[in-house]
């Protein structure tokens, strides 16, 4: 499983009901799945939105261990 984690600072005086809407903790079966999210359409739109109330974003993608 592939989880994918995104940590953002946000502007002074971002809506914080629209990073609400926004935000998500999103695990993935393998790295394709992952990887067909990143690609996906919408969910770069969510990104774009993110990253115009933002001031930084660290992303990482990590394997869990099975079990």
């Amino acid at each position: 499983m592939i989880r994918n984690v995104v940590l953002v600072k946000l502007k002074a005086g971002a809506d914080a009901a629209e990073v609400a809407e926004i935000q998500d903790v999103a695990d993935f079966t393998d790295v394709a799945s992952y990887r067909a999210y990143d690609l996906d359409a919408a969910h770069n739109r969510y990104r774009a939105r993110l990253g115009s109330l933002a001031e930084q974003i660290a992303r990482v993608q990590f394997e869990l261990p099975a079990g």
